[in-house]
């Protein structure tokens, strides 16, 4: 099953299984296309996100759609825009986000396309803010937010009801053992980012054992504590506008 990566790209010789037509780039005008040998991955953080990804879920055939192309790693609205859409074109059963944006200014744009996927059981898994502020579009009520709970380690996660005082539902795991390009062996840190790749392979995991697009967001969440989730925010979110 295919999970669209939206980073800053993944270096194909650290996670196995990235074909060329897997591999692209999502430029500031929205256009998208595949990543060229020229342009390098310059961080290790949507690599790394992709092997907690594989990790966990070795079957998952990651589609890697780069936004960030510099050391910042910022991306304008519509690159993200872009490539969500995208997701939404081809179909991707699976989206993963370790990223967000913090701008109310950016819901215009954003809600609209997540209304879409969410419509269609298209999954989207986004980490939190590691500033604790309102993140889009993790704190979105069809979307999979995560956090990252110290207190876990490797492929463990809790998730926990809308009425508790967290803007998002999920906590996991963001300490995983990894093996870096140069062979060392490594504990990722403590982030949001690292934590939300548990929730995409469980996730992954979850959809691979029932027909495609057949579980709405509801059911996913209870599907992943295996339990009845409250999923009903107190304060408006606008995704069913």
């Amino acid at each position: 099953m295919r999970v669209a990566l939206i980073d800053d790209g993944v270096a194909p010789q650290v996670v196995p299984g990235l074909p060329e037509w897997n591999d692209l780039c999502v430029l500031e005008d929205g256009t998208i296309r595949h990543r060229r040998q020229d342009e390098p991955i310059l961080t290790d953080h949507g690599t790394t996100s992709a092997q907690i990804l594989h990790q966990y879920a070795p079957e998952a055939e990651i589609c890697s759609l780069r936004i960030f192309s510099s050391l910042e790693l910022r991306a304008s609205v519509k690159q993200l825009a872009a490539a969500l859409e995208w997701c939404w074109r081809e179909k991707i059963p699976l989206i993963h986000l370790s990223l967000g944006t913090t701008l109310s200014s950016d819901y215009e744009l954003l809600c609209p396309i997540l209304a879409k996927l969410i419509r269609e059981n298209q999954v989207v898994v986004a980490a939190h803010s590691n500033r604790d502020a309102y993140t889009i579009p993790a704190c979105l009520m069809g979307v999979l937010g995560v956090f990252a709970d110290p207190q876990l380690s490797g492929y463990q996660y809790v998730v926990r009801d809308a009425a508790g005082p967290e803007q998002v539902q999920i906590a996991a795991s963001s300490r995983h053992i990894l093996t870096g390009p140069t062979g060392r062996v490594y504990e990722t840190q403590v982030t949001n980012s690292y934590a939300a790749p548990v929730v995409t392979a469980a996730a992954h995991e979850l959809l691979r054992q029932h027909p495609p697009f057949s579980l709405n967001i509801s059911e996913v969440y209870e599907g992943l504590a295996g339990r009845r989730v409250d999923i009903s925010r107190s304060r408006p979110d606008f995704i069913t506008e």
